[in-house]
């Protein structure tokens, strides 16, 4: 089941969409903290994150997949705390998530970073977000970006970002 988008459902549209995918054991995919202004306002509002909410209404799970997860607490521009606290709450919950690089490039923003949430134990899954679909330009902008938002040569490896391609999409979907 897909809820489009976490900021624009209730709590209890995603409620339901969670308890209806696991009765039909299927997967959940939504887009996520994919703006700023997200993050900021449920933490201005609700003194939480984007995750933590997810986490307080039951919906994170191994069966679901985060397409983006960019504004966490303490990114550069939402603030409110160490990124530790959120990547904590996915990695334990086994959340995936779906990053997709060239599409938030393109506006100027980047995960921060790709190996960070790989060292967290979080699933990454490499994806698309844009048209023409190209999985060779995503992984060349996740490696790129990684080294960048890290400063580090060796962060975003060539073999951590094939295996996001095709490994960490086949967990995302249940595949071995």
């Amino acid at each position: 089941l897909f809820p489009y988008t976490t900021e624009t459902c209730s709590d209890d549209l995603l409620k339901e969409a969670v308890q209806a995918a696991r009765a039909l054991h299927l997967p959940i995919r939504s887009h996520f903290a994919q703006y700023a202004y997200e993050a900021k306002k449920l933490l201005s509002e609700r003194g939480m994150s984007p995750v933590e909410r997810l986490a307080n209404l039951g919906v994170l799970g191994s069966d679901l997949t985060l397409t983006h997860a960019i504004f966490l607490r303490g990114h550069p521009e939402v603030g409110g705390g160490d990124i530790e606290t959120d990547l904590k709450l996915l990695a334990d919950s086994g959340t995936h998530v779906a990053h997709c690089p060239v599409v938030f490039s393109r506006r100027g923003e980047l995960l921060r970073s790709f190996q960070r949430y790989l060292e967290a134990g979080i699933n990454i899954a490499l994806g698309t977000d844009t048209a023409p679909p190209d999985m060779i330009g995503e992984m060349r902008m996740a490696s790129t970006l990684s080294k960048v938002a890290d400063n580090n040569p060796e962060s975003g490896s060539a073999a951590a970002v094939f295996n996001a391609a095709t490994l960490g999409g086949a967990k995302a979907l249940g595949r071995d």
